[in-house]
């Protein structure tokens, strides 16, 4: 269902087993319930550095049954990693709907300034299977 998504996402110490290319992944602080700063390391192919996130991550009630979870890069929240590469800008809204009872519509959307530091070609293609792998492990948690 839709919280089962939701608490999903929300659990930092699960998010390595099912989120492809994450190799480090904690909250870096709660804000109240619908706001909660993570911290991300993500594997970038060789002979590439990999690639670290910090996000304010925030849940957003549409309607019954129906959230957004919006998560919005802020590269100052923590000091730079030595060897990792810092997302400047990204967005990425996780949203979730309950289309029947046993159904959660599930839509990820995520937008990313330029990245000078890898080509285009291999960004696009690491982006694609790396969604394809996560939405597989996503589904393989419940």
């Amino acid at each position: 269902n839709v919280w089962s998504c939701i608490n999903l996402i929300r659990d930092h110490r699960k998010t390595p087993q099912w989120v492809d290319r994450v190799v480090l992944f904690d909250r870096i602080r709660a804000e109240g319930d619908s706001v909660w700063c993570t911290y991300a390391e993500l594997a970038v192919p060789w002979p590439f550095a990999n690639k670290d996130l910090t996000n304010r991550n925030r849940l957003v009630r549409l309607g019954t049954s129906h959230y957004q979870i919006v998560c919005v890069s802020e590269p100052d929240l923590i000091p730079e990693k030595e060897g990792k590469v810092r997302v400047q800008h990204s967005l990425a809204i996780w949203e979730f709907k309950q289309a029947t009872p046993n159904k959660t519509q599930v839509v990820y959307t995520l937008q990313a300034g330029p990245e000078k530091f890898i080509p285009g070609w291999l960004l696009q293609k690491l982006v694609i299977q790396t969604m394809f792998n996560t939405f597989e492990n996503m589904r393989k948690q419940f």
